[in-house]
């Protein structure tokens, strides 16, 4: 989803959760598997979310620092002679000051708490996931999209249900037929390509709708969301333009 994404030229960034993810290796070679944490046991959901939006917030200043940034291939300043010093080079810099965010399942919860912790991250959407923090009852100004199976709405989950009035910017919730939450991963993708057997106990819950077509959607409407907020311009999709290119999506009120 993220390369789908930085096809669009959108500079992306995907985070690793230490302890969550299912290998997370350190520079150092030290290598953290999912259950290593000594606090999982005592934690809450909450606490899971604070962790991970104290995680984004820590990766938004490392690619805020020149001194980071300079070692990531293609952005780092090579060393032109003096004949071609005056002209431009790479740039070191990103822009930090605006940027999107999204994330699946608890990943979407995580979003819409950045959206009021750090407004650096200035839009958000949220892939099927419950939401949790003190947002759900605070809210937030900013503009965010919520994805979701057929199943899972702002009515019938309890948490997305007391957020979904806190939300005073520009909101939208789409339904995609044929889903269910493990759709909104790559795993429909890997089971177009490798067969249902090959992803075992993964295979469930995944819905029944094509990857590559659950790819093109997500694409499409997370494309719109932040063209709209981001660039300042397009998103005509979230106004229903176009819309009629993708029967499976459903705006909901």
């Amino acid at each position: 989803m993220a390369a789908e994404l930085a096809s669009q030229g959108w500079n992306v960034v995907t985070v690793d959760h230490t302890y969550e993810g299912l290998i997370v290796e350190f520079p150092d070679g030290r290598v953290v598997l999912p259950g290593d944490s000594p606090n999982e046991a005592n934690s809450t959901i909450e606490e899971y979310v604070d962790v991970r939006v104290k995680d984004m917030i820590f990766v938004l200043d490392s690619l805020a620092n020149p001194s980071v940034t300079s070692r990531i291939p293609g952005l780092g300043v090579s060393s032109p002679s003096a004949k071609t010093r005056s002209r431009s080079c790479p740039k070191t810099k990103l822009r930090t000051d605006r940027v999107g965010v999204f994330g699946h399942s608890l990943g979407g919860a995580t979003a819409l708490q950045l959206l009021e912790d750090d407004k650096r991250f200035y839009a958000g959407s949220d892939l099927d996931g419950g939401v949790y923090g003190p947002v759900v009852q605070e809210g937030t100004d900013s503009p965010f999209l919520y994805l979701r199976a057929p199943n899972h709405t702002h009515i019938t989950d309890p948490t997305w249900a007391e957020a979904w009035p806190n939300l005073r910017g520009f909101k939208r919730e789409y339904s995609i037929k044929e889903t269910a939450h493990g759709s909104f991963t790559d795993l429909p993708l890997l089971r177009d390509v490798l067969g249902g057997q090959a992803l075992g106990g993964f295979n469930q819950g995944i819905g029944t709708i094509k990857g590559t077509r659950m790819f093109a959607i997500e694409t499409a409407l997370l494309g719109a969301f932040f063209d709209r907020f981001l660039k300042g311009h397009g998103g005509e999709l979230l106004d229903g333009q176009g819309l009629d290119k993708w029967p499976e999506v459903k705006l909901e009120n």
